[in-house]
């Protein structure tokens, strides 16, 4: 959707015109997580439109079960850098938290 929404805003920019594309904006704002997504194609789609620092792991329990989705996480198709970012400090750093 990011390349619609840019496309479509190109059509008025003349109107109603932006410092940055739409997308930009998203990226910079949009946080996701992978609640109750327990594949590498929607992880990886994430991924490619938002980039690593805006993915965040997410179980979705009670309707997903925390040890098939630690699983996932642990064998996902990612790099180990990408895969601590998405599990840990991504959120830690969202929310200000300060991990020991």
């Amino acid at each position: 959707m990011l390349w619609r929404l840019d496309s479509r805003a190109a059509l008025i920019a003349d109107k109603r015109p932006l410092e940055l594309k739409p997308s930009d904006y998203l990226k910079r704002n949009l946080f996701v997580t992978t609640s109750g997504q327990c594949d590498d194609v929607p992880l990886i789609a994430a991924l490619t439109a938002l980039g690593p620092d805006h993915v965040m792991f997410s179980v979705d329990y009670p309707y997903e079960d925390s040890v098939t989705a630690g699983r996932f996480l642990d064998k996902a198709a990612i790099e180990a850098g990408v895969r601590q970012r998405i599990a840990s400090d991504n959120a830690a750093s969202l929310m200000r938290l300060k991990l020991s």
